[in-house]
This record gives C-alpha cells, sequence and structure tokens, in this order.
C-alpha cells in the first residue's frame, strides 16, 4: 500500500509528462502553419512577378516633340490608372489609348534624348533608349558685311546637327546654295561658310536646312564686292625695286580714299587701274601685309617680303710669307663642289729655301702642310677630291706629288741637264674624267731648243705617253700657256709666241694646238691684234671651254716694261675671242677691257670662267709701276639682242706685291682669290648678304 507521499509524486511527474506533450503538439502545429503562410508568401510574389511591366519597342527610336509613340510590350495594366510614361525625367502628359500590351503617348514637350519607361503601381519597366528632333535655329551671325569669295561668315545657333546624316539640308544664301568647297565648319551650335562669288551684292537672308527643318535670319547680311588681291610679284622683293600688285576692284579712278600700305604705311603708286597696282620699295618700307584700301572696303592682307642686299668682298690673312719674288708669287686654287672645300697651293720661302705649301679650308681653318722643295705649283683635283700638284724644282725638274693619306708621294715628271733649263712659270695642268691629268709646258735652253711639251699623268700617278713636243721653234721663248679639254676629253692648248725674234721679252701672237688621238698636234696660228705692242709673256692667257665645246680665250694685249722714272702709256686691254674646235672657226668678240693704262710683259695675270650664262674675268692691270690692282669684267649674253657687251670693269682690290694671284668661282658662283700682299698670303671672297627687313 503506497503511502500519502509515493501517491503525490506520481501524480506530479504524470502532470509533467501531460504539460510536454501538449508543448511538443502545440509547437509542431505552429510550424506547420508558419510552413503553410511561407508558401502562400511564395505564391504572392509569383504572381507579382508575372505582372511586372515590360517594354518591347518603340514603333519610334527618332521623334518630335508632340509625335504620337506606340510603346508595345505587357504588365501595362488593362487600365491606365496611377501609372505613367517618362521620357528621361519629364511625365507624358497626354495618353490617346492606354492597354495591358500598349500605349500611345503624345510627346511632351522640353522632351530631350534620353530613355523612357512604363511606371506601373507595382513596378517600374525596363528603359529604352529614343531620340527627340529639332529643327535648326540660328541665333546670330558675323560679320554683317561680307565680302565675295574672301570673307567667312560665322552662324550661331542650335539643332545645327553633329552627325553627317543629320546635315540632310544646306546653307542657302538666300537663293544661292554654299557648296561643300565653301563650308568651313560645321557642328551643332556653329556653321561657317565663304561667300560664293556669284552671290549677288546687297542684302541676302540667311538659311540653315537640316532634315528636321528650315530656320532663316531674323536680319539680313550685307555681300559687297571689295578689292581683291591675286598676286604680288615679285615676292620677296628687294629694297630699290618695284611690287606689281594684280587682283580685282582697285576702283579705277581712283581717289583720296584709295590707298595701299605696307606693313601699316602708306605708299606712293606710279600705276593705277582696276587690275594693277604698282609701286616703288623705298628704303623706309620693311616687311608686312599690302592691302588695298578703298572707300567701299580693303583687301585681304598679303604678306610681302622686303630684302636688302649688301654686298662686298671680305679678307682672311692665311699666313706669314717670307720673301716674295717673281718665282714664289704664284698660287694654284681648286674647288671640289661635292663638300664645298677650297684647296689651295702656292710656294715661300723657308730656311732660305723655296718650298711648295698646301692647305684646305675643310676644317673651318687653313691647315698648311709641307709638299716639296719647289716652286710655281699647278693643282687639280682627282675625281675622289683628292690634290695632284705639279710643279718645277731648282734641278730644272719637273715634278708630280700626289695626297696619298699619310703624306705626299712625288714622282720626275721631266728633267734636263746641261744649259737646257725648264722654264718655271709657264706650267699648266688640267684633269680629264678619267682621272688623268694633261701637263703642258715649255723647255728652254736659252737659245736652240725651245718647245712646247705635253704629257699626261693617270690616276695611279705613272706617265701616259703622249706626243712628247708639241712644237720646236724658237718662237716659244718664255712663252705663256694655257690648256683646257674639249668635250670629247682632248687637250686643246694655247701659247704666247714671240713673232719679232729681236725683242726678246715680247710675245704678239698666239698659236693653238689641238688633237684628236693624242698622238699628233695641229697648230692654228692668230696673228696678234692691229695696233698692240705685244702680249704679255707669262700670266695673260686663259682658256675655258662651255657645254657646247666651244672654247673662250682671253689674253692680255700690252707692252715691255716701261722705263719707271718716264713710262710710256700705250693702248693696252684684253682681248676676247671664241674658237670652235669643230668648224675650226676663230671670232673676236668686243673687247674685255682697254686701257691707257701700260700692260707688263712679264706682269699682268688673269682668268676666265663662266657666270651662269655669262662670261666672268678677273684680272690684274698695273694701277702703278709696282703695286698692280685686281678688277674683274662681266660679259652679259643674256640678251636677245646684236649688242652684247661688257659691263664696265669694278675694282677688287688695289696695291698686290704680286700681279700672280689664285682664283676659283664656287658652287654659289662666288669668286674667291688668294694673292700676296704685305707680307702675308691672303683670301677674299665675295659676299652677298642678304637681310630681311
Amino acid at each position: 500500500m503506497r503511502t500519502k507521499f509515493e501517491n503525490g509524486l506520481i501524480f506530479l511527474l504524470n502532470f509533467v509528462f501531460i504539460t510536454l506533450l501538449i508543448s511538443s503538439l502545440s509547437c509542431s502545429l505552429q510550424g506547420k502553419k508558419n510552413k503553410d503562410d511561407d508558401s502562400s508568401s511564395n505564391n504572392n510574389n509569383n504572381n507579382n512577378n508575372l505582372k511586372k511591366a515590360y517594354i518591347y519597342s518603340l514603333d519610334k527610336s527618332k521623334f518630335r516633340v508632340g509625335d504620337q509613340i506606340v510603346i508595345t510590350g505587357y504588365n501595362f495594366g488593362p487600365v491606365q490608372g496611377s501609372s505613367y510614361v517618362k521620357f528621361n525625367t519629364t511625365r507624358v502628359i497626354q495618353y490617346p489609348l492606354w492597354s495591358d500590351l500598349k500605349i500611345k503617348v503624345i510627346v511632351p514637350v522640353n522632351s530631350f534624348s534620353g530613355k523612357t519607361k512604363v511606371v506601373t503601381p507595382t513596378s517600374d519597366s525596363n528603359m529604352v533608349d529614343f531620340r527627340v528632333l529639332y529643327p535648326p535655329i540660328i541665333t546670330d551671325f558675323f560679320p554683317k558685311t561680307a565680302r565675295l569669295v574672301y570673307d567667312t561668315v560665322t552662324v550661331t545657333g542650335r539643332n545645327f546637327g553633329t552627325d553627317p546624316s543629320d546635315i540632310a539640308g544646306e546653307i542657302k544664301l538666300l537663293d544661292v546654295d554654299i557648296s561643300s568647297i565653301h563650308i568651313t565648319e560645321w557642328n551643332d551650335s556653329t556653321v561657317g561658310f565663304i561667300v560664293p562669288v556669284i552671290t549677288p551684292t546687297g542684302l541676302r537672308k540667311i538659311y540653315i536646312s537640316t532634315s528636321e527643318g528650315t530656320d532663316s535670319t531674323s536680319s539680313k547680311i550685307k555681300i559687297i564686292k571689295g578689292p581683291v588681291i591675286d598676286s604680288i610679284t615679285p615676292n620677296p622683293v628687294f629694297l630699290g625695286d618695284y611690287i606689281s600688285i594684280t587682283g580685282t576692284d582697285f576702283i579705277d579712278p581712283h581717289s583720296d580714299t584709295e590707298y595701299v600700305t605696307i606693313a601699316g604705311n602708306v605708299v606712293e603708286s606710279f600705276v593705277w587701274n582696276d587690275n594693277e597696282i604698282r609701286i616703288n620699295i623705298t628704303d623706309n618700307l620693311t616687311s608686312g601685309d599690302v592691302i588695298v584700301h578703298t572707300y567701299i572696303a580693303n583687301s585681304p592682307p598679303v604678306y610681302l617680303t622686303i630684302k636688302k642686299l649688301i654686298t662686298g668682298w671680305q679678307a682672311e690673312n692665311i699666313t706669314q710669307l717670307g720673301d716674295i719674288s717673281d718665282s714664289t708669287s704664284f698660287v694654284s686654287v681648286c674647288y671640289d663642289s661635292s663638300n664645298d672645300k677650297i684647296h689651295l697651293s702656292y710656294t715661300n720661302v723657308n730656311s732660305e729655301d723655296t718650298y711648295i705649301y698646301y692647305s684646305n679650308n675643310g676644317s673651318g681653318n687653313w691647315n698648311i702642310e709641307t709638299v716639296d722643295k719647289g716652286f710655281v705649283p699647278s693643282m687639280t683635283l682627282d675625281n675622289s677630291g683628292n690634290p695632284d700638284i705639279i710643279y718645277y724644282t731648282k734641278e730644272n725638274t719637273l715634278k708630280f706629288a700626289r695626297n696619298i693619306g699619310s703624306g705626299w708621294e712625288t714622282a720626275i715628271i721631266d728633267k734636263s741637264g746641261g744649259d737646257k733649263k725648264l722654264l718655271r712659270p709657264s706650267t699648266d695642268s688640267i684633269m680629264d674624267s678619267q682621272g688623268i691629268n694633261h701637263i703642258i709646258y715649255n723647255i728652254n735652253d736659252k737659245n736652240s731648243d725651245q718647245r712646247i711639251k705635253y704629257a699626261r699623268i693617270d690616276s695611279s700617278g705613272g706617265l701616259v705617253r703622249g706626243p712628247g713636243s708639241i712644237s720646236r721653234n724658237n718662237e716659244f721663248r718664255y712663252s705663256q700657256l694655257a690648256i683646257t679639254l674639249k668635250n670629247d676629253d682632248l687637250p686643246f692648248a694655247a701659247s704666247t709666241v714671240k713673232y719679232d725674234t729681236s725683242k726678246l721679252s715680247k710675245a704678239n701672237l698666239i698659236k693653238f694646238f689641238e688633237t684628236t688621238s693624242v698622238s699628233s698636234w695641229e697648230e692654228t696660228e692668230m696673228k696678234r691684234p692691229e695696233g698692240f705692242d705685244s702680249l704679255a709673256s707669262y700670266g695673260g692667257i686663259s682658256l675655258k671651254t662651255d657645254d657646247e665645246g666651244v672654247v673662250h680665250v682671253a689674253y692680255v694685249d700690252g707692252s715691255t716694261m716701261p722705263n719707271i722714272q718716264n713710262p710710256s702709256i700705250v693702248n693696252g686691254g684684253i682681248t676676247y675671242l671664241t674658237y670652235s674646235p669643230l668648224s675650226k672657226t676663230l671670232k673676236e668678240l668686243p673687247k674685255a677691257y682697254s686701257s691707257d693704262k701700260f700692260f707688263d710683259s712679264w706682269g699682268n695675270h688673269l682668268f676666265l670662267t663662266f657666270k651662269a650664262k655669262n662670261t666672268f674675268i678677273i684680272f690684274t692691270v698695273p694701277e702703278s709701276p709696282y703695286y698692280p690692282g685686281v678688277k674683274y669684267a662681266l660679259y652679259s649674253i643674256e640678251f636677245n639682242t646684236p649688242d652684247k657687251y661688257w659691263y664696265d670693269p669694278k675694282n677688287i682690290r688695289n696695291g698686290l706685291d704680286s700681279p700672280n694671284f689664285g682664283f676659283i668661282n664656287d658652287k654659289l658662283n662666288r669668286p674667291h682669290i688668294f694673292f700676296y700682299d704685305s707680307g702675308h698670303l691672303k683670301h677674299i671672297m665675295y659676299y652677298d648678304t642678304i637681310i630681311v627687313k
């Protein structure tokens, strides 16, 4: 039998059990309920997603304000209700149709290109791009007055279009189309154009049309026909010359209201008509814009460059020299146009002996080298620009020296013995296209053997055999020699000849020597011009062959050295000839220089060269017995008239120590002269300095 305590404990345990069971059942039921509630919520969400508005398309992607647009899609709702359509931030007000699948709207004012969407109480649709089109609107233009052809008009506004496909219209001046060649600029806010020449003058409206419409200016532009400069010749122009301004509408006759300015300065005109104005370019003018001013308008400016030409001779000392004598006062010069280098050879007394020196200005300075003992150099350049020098020695030897890079290599060309002497001042040489030196010189034994000799030296320095002697005749004592090459690379030579054997120091005849095979020589004699006592016996003859194969000859006509205390005055000068080897024709041209100054048969020197189409002669003339001066003369053959003539000779330099000098023209036709003066070997160059004012 249970006690009272035990019965109470059993009751308590049963109560706890029943309580826990009820609680568990309650939780289970609540969990099921929650699960059912979640399922219901998901179903609601799925229903809402199925009703979200979606835009398939717009019936037009580009439209204007006020156009009707059809929007197709779904879930727009059967009625509009509180739903609406937006273009960017602008809400549509007018809806001719609203259905669940289609909406018709009127594009509202202030719509701008961007994105559109449908907004419903449950959702916003996707967004679709659109573009609003606007017709062009002109707000202004400038200038208000424009000249035909030359002025550019700028039109400002909006909606002109930036996409080329939108510029489907055009711009007009009333009824005149502005073609694409006249349009200078086109963007959405600016259009620029040049007024076409066909535009009538007067007031004209500007029209701009695009695919979206047309607009015109509220005011009119004034079109005028002002002066126009087509050209200025010459340009550039030198001070002292004149210019011709050509163009249109300069107004003829003109008054004080029509004038020309250059760089702002009013200038005088000596010709003025409707199409041309001529102006003298005076010293006070400078470079700048040329403008024709008229009462109608001013021409567009055209820039004129004004230059000033400064000319003159500049001199430099090359080296200090020793004693100067007839034997040492010879200079030979060559020019290499490929590198603008001048090569110079000369003689100088050093330690009581006479040496051949060489220098060039390739480094910018005259670096001097000693070649060999000797005097009276004659220099040529081979095809590589290397110098070859032919010279005499005290041993009556004719020698050859070549620069081999590491020094000078020498060889003997000819050597005489006994009483025979090589006449030192008569050396002359020239190089042909094959690099072969052609040499002419003379030999003299005072009485019986007086010959002109010829030799060739090939590019390796060895002798090439040709006829040893051109002539055997005592006429050639103290003769002056010159040599050139004909177009066939064969030599052509000339020599002064003693015509009166009783006057040993005079030479009053010239003979020419030419060959067709370098195996025999033909001799042509030219008698001295009438009225002249003699020809200078050395330094007084020069030959040059022109592009047509004609040989040009210049030589000094003169007399023997007069008594210094009582100098005799004779009519001397420089004779100029041409000789055609093809026709054997000798032609005497106008005299290059005539003077009542005496010409010393031992003391005159000249060079002949070509300058463009002209002949250029530079020579010494004895301005005083001991101190000659250098002059040059120019023979013009540029004019198509029979009156071809020499310009008056110009002084280059006075008072030289020696009449013998070296001369070359560079590739710019600037003459360079090398001479002995005041104990120095000097170089002077004629320069043209052009400055722009």
